[in-house]
């Protein structure tokens, strides 16, 4: 029977071509879109990636690092197959013109791309190599020797001897040297997004300074990509998915309508073959067996096509970036197609069965006037608006797509829109912020006893102290004692050690074991309270949980300054012991710190100039923990376009407009018998071009209140009600102009072929 039920196919597909080749040309354009899409998509990525690390270099995420030395012992977390890279840019100051000196190696010119055009790297203390904007603004030459003294350089004569060329700006510094001993600060570069949580790296707990755009968002490579595989992957299945939805949503619905219209006129052939005997199964199985071999064979030689497409797209771009990739995953491509496959014949599942099951209903029942139903002597209580929506009501599959296809492209074109203004929005607000406290911490083990300083708290630590936690044995980072004052004065989750055996810890220390290579692993375990230990050979446990007392502070903007300040007695992340406890242990490393609090910048300068009055050796041991951000521009965060670029909506919604154009101008022409009856009951041209008229005129309002309704939407999602109404108003005259067109020039074309002249009788 399946064989018969082919041959009936086939004989159908011959009998009604013109319907099967105007669905085969809209499955073999999807086919070949998205096949296409994901080809030069996935290869055009990598050609623009590759092509950028070439010009701007390949790292992606920087900030400022505390302590790079115990970043490089957990480095290996970020490892995947892609490997992980990473370099450091060793701040020195500035000089007395005002340009950033600072040391980096090798592997930051590397993965920076820092390229030396004239010369060579410095390879004594003596020796720099500049920018070649430098080099250009003060009309050095190679060779020359300069006088150069920064904050934490001395006067001296450099040489210039080599000349390179940073790939940004405002990232890098403008004189490199070949001191790696002295450095103020230290920036990490590295390919991929790190772990932060409370402006610590997440293995290791080093605080790690974010830096900031105009837009008061966290400040990357514009020109970089997150080398982390997993995003990579997780972007572009996003993307796909979003594109694919798309075109699945937009053909099943101009399939469901098209077939429905198709079958629609066949109930007379389904009638007589199910008189016949053929069943209701049958001949659902023979409908779906016509459409399912034009969409297999649309599919296949889309996705063939597709190939030379992608070919070309990529061969055209080979001229603009002068490289050539393309990358075709044959089973990306059969998963594609079977999804594709898949999804259509499920669509089409529904106008298939609801012909088959009603196929014997009223089929030869005399024929009625479906739009008005009415007598010619009540024609006057009619009017054009009434006849409109009662025409929309009998057709409405085919409206209700005009509907959803306008409203879907429209309404996503306008919300890209509204999101692309509102981060394009620059206003004259700046906000101040502070990160963690204020403090000045020194690195030294003098007392100041002799100077008059409030909030002053003396710390000691010990690293890599060796540690026993349930049989393993490893070694915490740093063991700590401090002032009863600042540990008192913080929050203390649990209790305040009572004995030497009692010890306090402070966001969760890590354990590491270290193997015979130098390797180090980070153990899997978090200290909490009631936990008992080995410290450096003695018996411990873990009484409480140092919680830093925090004091929020909020001004009102003054002149469109806002303030935001936040100050609080910060502790390091570690083990806290008690003072005798603390003189028994032995570390690898013991550092001495001073931590001074202050409120005011005039406070700060004042302790700074008691202590170099008195202690001018300590200039280079003073760090300023006050890490007060200013962001000036947008006034608050971006958000992001949708996932839909809008030349994709663009071309999207031209392609719908036609097939909507064509599927109304196809029922119009099968139904003139009924404009024929119009005319037959008294409406003249003119009364049928005002109904046409009228029709557009409601489906504009319907699509224009949707529309609105999306609109208000996004600015409640935005928080900003500033709409674009140019943009809204070209909108809504392009949607009018569409909505007359769809619905009054198929008019013109029944009307030339005089329908009243061609009536015919149908019993």
């Amino acid at each position: 029977m399946n064989k018969t039920l082919y041959r009936l196919a086939y004989r159908n597909i011959i009998k009604y071509k013109k319907h099967y080749i105007f669905v085969s040309l809209i499955i073999l354009f999807i086919s070949i879109f998205y096949s296409t899409y994901t080809i030069v998509q996935t290869s055009y990525f990598q050609v623009n990636r590759l092509w950028n690390e070439q010009e701007y270099g390949s790292w992606y995420f920087y900030g400022q690092i505390a302590e790079p030395e115990k970043f490089d012992k957990v480095a290996y977390h970020y490892e995947e197959d892609n490997g992980f890279q990473y370099t450091y840019l060793y701040l020195q100051g500035v000089n007395e013109d005002g340009y950033n000196v600072a040391y980096a190696d090798k592997e930051f010119n590397e993965l920076c791309k820092v390229d030396l055009i004239e010369g060579h790297f410095p390879s004594h203390k003596n020796e720099i190599v500049v920018s070649q904007e430098l080099l250009n603004e003060e009309k050095y030459q190679l060779g020359n020797t300069v006088q150069m003294m920064t904050t934490l350089l001395e006067m001296q004569e450099y040489k210039i001897v080599g000349v390179v060329h940073n790939s940004q700006e405002n990232y890098f510094a403008d004189i490199y040297t070949n001191i790696n001993s002295k450095y103020e600060r230290v920036t990490l570069f590295c390919d991929r997004s790190l772990s932060i949580e409370s402006g610590e790296e997440f293995y290791s707990h080093i605080p790690i300074k974010l830096l900031y755009n105009d837009q008061g968002q966290v400040d990357v490579n514009k020109y970089g990509y997150d080398h982390s595989m997993y995003m990579l992957k997780y972007l572009e299945a996003q993307f796909d998915l979003a594109v694919l939805l798309q075109l699945l949503v937009i053909t099943s619905l101009v399939l469901i309508a098209f077939a429905s219209a198709s079958l629609k006129q066949r109930s007379h052939e389904f009638a007589l073959l199910r008189g016949l005997g053929m069943t209701s199964k049958q001949l659902m199985l023979m409908n779906l067996y016509e459409y399912a071999i034009c969409v297999f064979l649309s599919i296949v030689l889309g996705t063939l096509m597709a190939l030379f497409v992608s070919y070309g797209i990529m061969f055209v771009i080979k001229y603009f970036k002068d490289i050539f990739i393309i990358i075709i995953s044959p089973l990306q491509l059969c998963i594609n197609a079977a999804v594709v496959l898949i999804c259509i014949i499920m669509t089409l599942l529904y106008p298939i069965s609801k012909s088959s099951r009603h196929a014997m209903s009223g089929t030869f029942d005399s024929y009625r006037f479906q739009y008005i139903q009415i007598r010619y002597r009540r024609l006057h209580y009619q009017n054009k608006w009434r006849l409109a929506w009662r025409e929309l009501k009998v057709n409405k599959k085919i409206h209700i797509l005009f509907i959803v296809a306008l409203c879907f492209h429209t309404s996503f074109i306008l919300m890209n829109m509204m999101a692309q203004n509102y981060n394009n929005q620059k206003k004259d607000i700046t906000y101040i912020g502070l990160d963690k406290t204020k403090k000045l911490s020194i690195l030294t083990d003098y007392h100041f006893h002799s100077l008059e300083l409030n909030n002053i708290y003396y710390t000691h630590s010990k690293s890599e102290v060796d540690i026993v936690y349930k049989d393993t044995e490893a070694y915490v980072d740093d063991v700590y004692t401090c002032d009863d004052d600042l540990l008192k004065k913080s929050r203390i989750e649990g209790r305040f050690p009572m004995n030497d055996y009692e010890i306090l810890i402070h966001n969760n220390p890590q354990l590491y074991l270290t193997y015979n290579n130098g390797y180090h692993e980070i153990l899997d375990i978090q200290l909490s309270i009631g936990d008992s230990f080995q410290l450096n050979g003695q018996d411990v446990t873990v009484v409480g949980i140092v919680q830093p007392a925090e004091i929020l502070k909020y001004n009102d903007p003054v002149d469109g300054l806002f303030n935001f300040e936040r100050y609080y007695l910060s502790t390091y992340t570690g083990i806290y012991v008690t003072p005798s406890l603390y003189q028994t242990i032995n570390g690898v490393y013991e550092q001495d710190y001073i931590d001074i609090y202050y409120q005011t910048e005039k406070e700060k300068n004042i302790m700074i100039s008691q202590i170099l009055n008195q202690y001018p050796e300590l200039l280079n041991n003073i760090e300023d923990k006050n890490s007060i951000e200013i962001y000036s521009g947008s006034n608050a965060r971006s958000f992001a376009e949708s996932s839909i670029h809008s030349y994709v909506l663009y071309a999207s919604m031209s392609i719908c407009i036609f097939l909507c154009y064509f599927i109304n101008k196809n029922e119009m022409f099968n139904r003139r018998n009924d404009y024929a009856l119009c005319q037959l009951i008294g409406m003249t041209k003119r009364d049928l071009l005002n109904k046409q008229i009228a029709k557009g005129i409601i489906i504009f309002v319907l699509v224009i209140s949707i529309q609105t309704f999306f609109v208000i939407m996004e600015c409640t999602y935005l928080e900003n009600w500033t709409i674009p109404y140019m943009e809204f108003i070209i909108l809504s005259l392009f949607v009018f102009v569409i909505c007359l067109l769809i619905y009054v020039t198929p008019l013109y074309f029944v009307l030339k072929h005089k329908p009243l002249d061609n009536l015919r009788k149908i019993d």
